[in-house]
């Protein structure tokens, strides 16, 4: 069964909207870059999605090139530790995270920097991540006027001792836009599981599973822009009952 987890948090504000749904996606945003949520959700109807919408106060407008620089550092993924329920013990996110140069060179290469040209972009990186294992990414980088938006989709299997995730069904997407004062953060995620039958004793919670990694990596990138503070655990409200 699909199921979308879906909240909505304002930030300065006390109201938290979170429940499950069997419906179709409900907070995608009506703009340009968000096409491709739709298209993911239609085509491949992953098993386990989640949505998430953050709204946060500005005092001042968006700087979009520097949010394109924070969300190029890939390489920072590696310093991300989170607690597992599982081993009841800290343990790191992703032992290697870095761009490299294509699918098939597989040589590590600098984050993009200040020095990289501020247009939309597409590059490669190996991700090695503890529960969903290694495989290879490709991230798009895409720059609208009032708008952007990164895009995160494995391009090989990801696998451990197995296969966990075929290719081209893990899908990160997160998109930025300015309205009025307010910066908008629409987060997507969603993956279907191979082998099911091993998997289910390793993921308990597949739901909390996705939404722990979709929420920790979009804090990682973030890191504080514009003064935004969000708390780096893995908050409650998400977690699958």
């Amino acid at each position: 069964m699909l199921v979308i987890q879906i909240f909505v948090l304002s930030a300065g504000e006390n109201d938290i909207i979170h429940n499950y749904s069997n419906s179709n996606l409900v907070l995608r945003p009506e703009i340009e870059g968000t096409e491709s949520v739709k298209s993911f959700f239609s085509n491949n109807r992953p098993d386990y999605a989640v949505e998430m919408l953050y709204t946060f106060p500005l005092a001042e407008p968006v700087i979009w090139r520097d949010l394109y620089i924070k969300l190029g550092s890939i390489s920072t993924l590696e310093e991300i530790t989170y607690f597992s329920e599982r081993i009841h013990k800290n343990r790191k996110m992703f032992s290697r995270a870095y761009l490299i140069e294509s699918v098939r060179r597989n040589r590590r290469i600098p984050d993009n920097g200040y020095g990289s040209e501020f247009k939309d972009y597409s590059v490669f990186a190996y991700l090695e991540e503890i529960v969903l294992g290694k495989g290879i990414y490709k991230i798009d980088y895409s720059i609208k006027e009032t708008s952007m938006s990164i895009t995160i989709r494995n391009v090989s299997n990801l696998s451990r001792l197995i296969k966990i995730v075929d290719r081209d069904n893990f899908y990160i997407k997160f998109v930025f836009y300015q309205q009025d004062n307010q910066l908008n953060a629409y987060l997507f995620g969603a993956y279907t599981l191979e082998n099911k039958f091993i998997i289910d004793k390793v993921l308990k919670y597949p739901y909390s599973t996705l939404a722990k990694r979709v929420y920790t990596i979009f804090v990682k990138l973030m890191d504080g822009f514009h003064g935004i503070n969000l708390e780096k655990d893995f908050p409650e409200y998400l977690r699958e009952s």
